[in-house]
């Protein structure tokens, strides 16, 4: 009898231990790092006249629980968001929540004009065929901070046996447009590129 109660009592504690360990979220679960810059893509591109619109994106963060502390700002702005807009209607309608995760994103989206410069071999034809720099779109960027929270979970319900399995996202973004990142890092990635009038 007391073989058998020690067992029931492992066995509980594991069940116990295991569903802790799921539903905690760590404090720091991980990093993020992304670059992309189309200039690289040009390698491949064997039409020269088609649409070079050089893009380039670079996104740093990291996860866990202490993408959401108070300090970092802008947490503390999407918390109040939340509590007054997702949290409410959510839990209203009976969502049963499995896990909750965080991550805090420092982000640099930028663009460039399909011509880099008019001192491209394919610009001449461009401007024949009726380019013009006044119709394209110039260099322009985004600099700035991301906080995201990920809400998973289920809803049941009542008068059926139907599940259903949600996950929800939700973001506040803050940060500034055109700083001049895009034609900087444009000009440190494509350095073989002319340089001229834009």
């Amino acid at each position: 009898m007391e073989n058998m109660f020690t067992r029931v009592s492992v066995t509980f504690f594991l069940l116990f231990l295991f569903l802790n360990t799921y539903s905690q979220e760590y404090d720091l679960s991980g990093f993020e790092l992304s670059l992309d810059q189309d200039h690289f893509a040009d390698l491949l591109n064997e039409d020269p006249l088609t649409d070079r619109n050089y893009t380039i994106s670079m996104r740093l963060g990291f996860y866990g629980a202490l993408a959401n502390h108070t300090y970092l700002g802008l947490p503390w702005v999407r918390q109040k968001i939340d509590q007054y807009t997702i949290d409410n209607l959510l839990y209203e309608l009976g969502f049963r929540e499995e896990r909750e995760s965080h991550n805090f994103v420092f982000t640099v989206n930028g663009f460039s004009p399909i011509h880099i410069s008019h001192l491209t071999e394919d610009f001449t034809e461009a401007q024949a065929n009726g380019y013009d720099f006044a119709n394209d779109r110039p260099f322009s960027s985004f600099t700035g901070f991301r906080s995201t929270r990920r809400l998973e979970g289920n809803k049941l319900f009542v008068h059926s046996a139907k599940r259903l399995d949600l996950a929800i996202n939700s973001s506040f973004t803050f940060g500034f447009s055109s700083l001049g990142l895009a034609k900087d890092i444009e000009n440190l990635l494509g350095a073989s590129r002319p340089d001229g009038v834009l």
